[in-house]
């Protein structure tokens, strides 16, 4: 029964994080973790260590064998428990940002607002943003908190102009292990994949 107790704690407490290997100089064999392109998606759980801004540690192979858990069975679960608890959020910019002009950049994050790129792996996700926007798109790594989105047919945002001042911002700006990805990512319908987009 506390077995029971401490698993419901733990995956009630955990979410999957998009982050840069870069982060991680010693490597990740010690760490459950998906590739997804030049990014990786690890378990993070929630604990509380008496701030204001909840603290998230990286859960280890060895934190599932304690608990006989199988890392694949705790990603499936982690990554259908955060669908339900932090459900997506997605809109333009420029209505959060109170700006008169409307834009077309859109972000897309989760409800929580924390570790929100992990909702790139939720279920249909892709399609459900190519619904909205009704044709193709690219995906900007913002940061490990959000993504920007932006439709192939853009005609008044620069995504060249855009991907720099997110590289700027990753190299200047962000605290350490924020940064993402500096790489610019294309959702193609037809195949249903991104991937890296060669039109930097």
């Amino acid at each position: 029964m506390m077995k029971n107790k401490l698993l419901k704690t733990i995956y009630e407490n955990c979410i999957i994080a998009l982050v840069s290997p870069q982060d991680y100089p010693d490597g990740m064999d010690t760490l459950p973790h998906r590739d997804i392109k030049d990014m990786t998606a690890v378990i993070k759980c929630g604990v509380d260590m008496y701030t204001e801004d909840e603290v998230y540690l990286d859960i280890s192979y060895s934190d599932l064998d304690e608990l006989e858990l199988d890392a694949d069975e705790m990603f499936e679960e982690v990554l259908a428990r955060n669908q339900k608890k932090y459900p997506f959020r997605f809109g333009r910019i420029s209505d959060v940002c109170n700006l008169d002009e409307e834009m077309d950049i859109f972000y897309l994050t989760n409800d929580n607002m924390r570790y929100g790129s992990g909702v790139l792996m939720y279920d249909n996700m892709l399609d459900f943003v190519y619904q909205k926007l009704q044709e193709n798109y690219y995906i900007i790594p913002a940061n490990i908190h959000e993504l920007l989105i932006v439709p192939e047919s853009s005609e008044d945002i620069d995504i060249t102009t855009v991907h720099n001042m997110i590289m700027t911002t990753n190299r200047n700006i962000l605290n350490p292990g924020e940064a993402l990805s500096e790489k610019l990512y294309y959702y193609d319908h037809d195949k249903d994949e991104f991937y890296i987009s060669n039109l930097l």
